[in-house]
């Protein structure tokens, strides 16, 4: 009985974050979220400045 509630629970935050994330990725680029390079780093970081929000943007 345990394993199934847990289960349960695992499939459906993985079922929401599946759903709920190509409305979310936008909302925050819209809001200007992500990463970026800070000016002193090296300058080979320079060129890969793209802001990436999650790995699967």
């Amino acid at each position: 009985m345990l394993e199934q509630v847990i289960f349960f629970t695992i499939l459906m935050g993985f079922l929401i974050t599946v759903l709920l994330s190509p409305v979310f990725i936008p909302f925050l680029r819209k809001l200007k979220f992500g990463q970026s390079i800070r000016e002193e780093g090296p300058k080979s970081h320079q060129k890969k400045q793209v802001h990436q929000l999650w790995a699967a943007s």
